[in-house]
């Protein structure tokens, strides 16, 4: 009899290490500009959220976001796959600065990011940080998930400041760096921070489910749309920019990025 118990509780055990591999997750904590952030993830999927109400479902394996809002009901869908990242990038480098930190509980590298030249900010880049479970295969989907963020803005990132374009251009060098546990404006000034990285967390039910009941719409048909209605309005438009300059309004070097703008949609 004892032997029977012995065995049952073995599988207990089993069943429950089980269980426990199944529903386990690691959480990230962060702050940006202010917003409190929280990711979850099991290597498959994950859910971010933070202090607002809206939140983000990825799905690493379909190669699918969500952004669900509950306030309008609403559900924007995005497919990752073949993410090329819109117009032609402005010259970011990355030079690593000598210094170390820890942050998170992970050592850090300190790199000086450049956008043609031009000094923009530093990061603290971790690569231990990487080989958390989860963490890697979220890196990635964070850079495809940017090049389509540039995709759909399409030519109008030209009329971005440089340096926010270089950026949206920082998540292709994860994969090489490391994790960016700390990002840094040029004065120094944090601007978004990874304040925990937890393994073992217990996942909540229902993390990961798409809610009910809510408007769906794609983010390529609301671009497409966008596209369309801007051709119709282009005429107008032109003729607007020219009594800008005429009148003084608009500045030469302005004009330009605004007609680089506008032949992509003719």
């Amino acid at each position: 009899m004892k032997k029977l118990n012995g065995m049952a509780w073995l599988a207990g055990l089993g069943m429950s290490a089980l269980t426990f591999a199944v529903h386990a997750a690691t959480m990230i904590e962060m702050t940006s500009n202010g917003h409190h952030g929280i990711v979850i993830t099991d290597g498959h999927k994950a859910r971010m959220s933070s202090n607002r109400e809206e939140y983000m479902l990825l799905d690493f394996d379909a190669a699918t976001v969500k952004m669900v809002a509950p306030a309008k009901k609403r559900i924007l869908t995005m497919k990752l796959a073949n993410a090329k990242g819109g117009v032609t990038p402005v010259k970011l480098t990355l030079k690593p600065t000598g210094r170390h930190a820890d942050v998170a509980g992970f050592g850090a590298e300190q790199y000086d990011w450049l956008v043609n030249g031009k000094r923009c900010g530093s990061l603290l880049a971790s690569k231990p940080a990487m080989k958390v479970e989860g963490v890697a295969v979220m890196m990635d989907a964070m850079r495809k998930l940017m090049r389509k963020q540039r995709e759909a803005m399409g030519g109008f990132a030209m009329m971005m400041d440089d340096c926010k374009q270089g950026e949206m251009q920082l998540t292709e060098h994860f994969s090489r760096i490391g994790v960016p546990l700390r990002l840094m404006d040029a004065q120094g000034s944090i601007e978004s921070e990874i304040r925990h990285i937890k393994t073992g967390v217990a996942l909540p039910p229902g993390a990961f489910d798409t809610p009910k009941g809510y408007q769906v719409v794609s983010m390529e048909d609301s671009v497409k749309r966008a596209k369309q209605s801007l051709q119709q309005q282009m005429p107008a438009i032109r003729q607007q920019l020219q009594q800008l300059q005429q009148s003084g309004k608009l500045s030469p070097e302005a004009m330009q990025k605004l007609q680089g703008v506008m032949k992509q949609y003719q």
